[in-house]
């Protein structure tokens, strides 16, 4: 056994696709079997929660924590990494995956293990994502923090005009082959459980989305630095997931969370004035009235 694997707890949540979850810890587990994997059902209603104490139950090193709601991305994340923090006193990296994030070998977490402790400044590091089996770089796992034109129009009806963009035009690369970044994608990342833990892990005032952004900021604050390894890969199934954290076909409960936790965002973590808030806000929320108006209509 390597020394790094002992030290690093991996946090999978889980709404209603125990299938895919298992798939996942199934393969993780085909590379280790002694990295710590600690599943959180967010009080799935199609009984994973069962499936997978059932499924787990012998291994050690797999935890399942069912949660007797769902109270969303950011606070169900938590549940497991205050548990890996109260129980699992060995574990000094711990590690964000969604249930549709394929790892091609155990050479990739550790390359992403040692790089991420061998730089100071580094709390969070992450890898160039294959989307669905496309690479997009450099766009979909690294961006810059919101700017105010982003934080009013992305996302938004007069948006899709205006085309704001948080994206970065080149990374710059050290000889190492890591790339400083504002913000890493929330669905796949490994970070120093002391600094986690030091900005109070996710902040729970959002359910869905701005997750990373949030996290971003906080990081930034205590004088933190996110990087991405551009020589490591991981893959993004996202058409594989057997369900999203909240239902899709519920798409005005999605469009709410995003324009809540856009609002959160700006309210919390812009370092805007208040009258810039006050604008952003009463925008958003004109946006939001107008989107659920067509989708009514049409």
């Amino acid at each position: 056994m390597s020394s790094w694997e002992s030290k690093v707890g991996i946090v999978i949540l889980n709404y209603n696709g125990a299938n895919l979850t298992i798939e996942n810890i199934n393969k993780l587990r085909s590379y280790s079997k002694e990295i710590y994997i600690i599943v959180v059902d967010n009080c799935s209603t199609d009984g994973s929660g069962k499936k997978l104490l059932s499924m787990f139950e012998n291994d050690s090193n797999t935890r399942v924590v069912l949660n007797d709601k769902n109270t969303g991305y950011a606070a169900g994340n938590n549940v497991g990494l205050k548990y890996i923090e109260k129980n699992l006193t060995n574990v000094d990296t711990v590690c964000i995956m969604n249930p549709d994030i394929a790892i091609e070998s155990l050479e990739t977490l550790e390359h992403m293990y040692c790089k991420l402790w061998e730089y100071n400044d580094l709390a969070i590091v992450s890898a160039q994502t294959i989307y669905n089996g496309q690479l997009r770089y450099p766009n979909d796992f690294g961006w810059k923090h919101l700017t105010p034109r982003y934080m009013i129009f992305g996302g938004t009806l007069l948006g899709r005009i205006l085309k704001p963009s948080i994206r970065y035009e080149k990374l710059l690369v050290d000889k190492n082959n890591v790339a400083y970044v504002d913000i890493v994608q929330g669905c796949f990342f490994m970070a120093k459980k002391k600094a986690f833990a030091e900005v109070g892990w996710f902040d729970e005032g959002t359910f869905l989305y701005e997750e990373e952004a949030i996290l971003a900021k906080k990081m930034k604050y205590r004088g933190y630095k996110l990087g991405i390894l551009v020589d490591e890969f991981i893959h993004h199934n996202h058409h594989e997931k057997d369900k999203s954290l909240i239902k899709k076909q519920n798409k005005l409960f999605d469009m709410k969370c995003f324009y809540n936790s856009r609002k959160y965002y700006i309210k919390n973590y812009s370092d805007k004035s208040k009258i810039f808030i006050k604008f952003a806000c009463a925008f958003l929320s004109f946006d939001f009235f107008f989107k659920r108006l067509l989708k009514r209509l049409f």
